[in-house]
């Protein structure tokens, strides 16, 4: 949002014989797969979904990958991971910034502050390649749609409690 109708570049990579791109559902082209197995297309931004659908030499579909615009009602999500707890009692927690339909919101770098009850904070971060922030500290800004906090449990993982909020997002756990 924000860019419609600027025009752009889509590159595709794949080792498929060649590569269809769809916007909104209408065709723009296949293009045969050449050298360093990418497939380039120009076209302007449209807010919807764009689908990448790869094609073998008999021109059968092998496989396909597609991209859907966010919604506009954002929401902070945490989700714990009891699944795998260490001796330590490490647990990792994911969090998301997402639309109302699920679709995580990668444009939006926004700073997150997190406040734990019945855990100590190891690590809270994201994983942006060149950050310069403090992994210990109880905020970060979001690195596509994305951070990590690693916490400590200090007893049962029922009495732990994850408050994560940012810019007038709404939090779910």
């Amino acid at each position: 949002p924000g860019c419609e109708n600027v025009v752009g570049k889509v590159i595709v990579f794949s080792n498929a014989e060649s590569v269809e791109l769809f916007l909104n559902k209408k065709s723009l082209g296949r293009k045969k797969v050449k050298d360093r197995l990418r497939v380039e297309f120009e076209l302007a931004y449209e807010a919807g979904e764009l689908v990448a659908n790869a094609y073998d030499k008999e021109g059968k579909l092998i496989g396909s990958d597609q991209l859907v615009t966010p919604g506009t009602k954002r929401s902070i999500v945490a989700m714990p991971e009891f699944d795998n707890l260490t001796d330590a009692h490490m647990v990792y927690v994911p969090i998301y910034l997402q639309d109302e339909n699920g679709i995580i919101c990668n444009c939006n770098d926004m700073e997150v502050k997190i406040d734990v009850a019945g855990a100590e904070i190891m690590a809270f971060g994201n994983e942006k390649p060149a950050s310069e922030e403090n992994y210990h500290e109880n905020k970060t800004s979001l690195y596509e749609g994305k951070a990590l906090a690693i916490l400590k449990l200090a007893g049962n993982k029922e009495d732990l409690q994850i408050r994560v909020s940012g810019n007038d997002c709404n939090y779910i756990v």
